[in-house]
């Protein structure tokens, strides 16, 4: 069945940050891309977590593919152990965020699944969140079943990779070394603001629309 090409199209982020979000929460009503080209180093298989010297980025390793692979396509590469690496970074970086230890198993036992294709697990991994985030009803998404070309196309990673010059602060498990760092990853915002994090989102973007107008 072909998809409502009205709905804005997002890539399917490998949790995706900030800025991403605020895409999803202002558009409740969205498709995710399946059928573009893949996009190298891009929020598709890569997540910026915020260490004591700032953000560290952590890369999905991709099967080896053509250069005309379509994202429903891609496969993840398991030769090696990235999940140990990617898991012990963000136990490293959050163990001492307060709401760590509350949502951090659901996302390990989504690791342990090993899902073949990225767009599996990033989709396992936005479902989760939703519902930490508490807004898996508010949200509703379908997958692309052709490339649709739009304007803006917020499939541009260019768009999610500047800094949010207004991003209200929240306590971050690093802030006294370096002060506020914006748009990190989701898990930033989840393990430090918990049960509080979709009311950031809403006064973020309530803000942002005052400013606007």
């Amino acid at each position: 069945m072909a998809i409502n090409k009205a709905l804005p199209i997002l890539p399917v982020a490998y949790y995706g940050n900030i800025a991403y979000w605020l895409q999803l929460l202002v558009h409740k009503n969205i498709a995710f891309e399946h059928y573009e080209f893949f996009e190298k180093q891009s929020n598709r298989n890569s997540t910026a977590i915020l260490a004591s010297n700032g953000l560290i980025k952590l890369s999905i390793p991709l099967a080896e593919r053509g250069n005309k692979t379509l994202t429903k396509d891609i496969t993840i590469d398991y030769k090696t152990d990235w999940i140990t690496q990617h898991t012990r970074s963000i136990v490293t970086c959050y163990q001492s965020a307060p709401y760590f230890e509350f949502y951090w198993p659901d996302y390990l036992a989504i690791y342990a699944t090993q899902p073949q294709y990225l767009h599996e697990l990033n989709s396992l991994l936005f479902n989760q969140l939703c519902i930490h985030l508490k807004i898996n009803g508010l949200i509703t998404s379908t997958n692309t079943t052709e490339y649709v070309a739009q304007t803006p196309n917020l499939r541009d990673k260019k768009i999610y990779q500047q800094p949010l010059h207004n991003q209200p602060n929240y306590p971050q498990v690093f802030t006294p070394e370096q002060g506020f760092v914006t748009n990190c990853s989701i898990l930033d915002i989840l393990f430090n603001k918990g049960p509080e994090s979709y009311w950031y989102f809403e006064d973020y973007i309530k803000f942002e629309q005052n400013i606007t107008e």
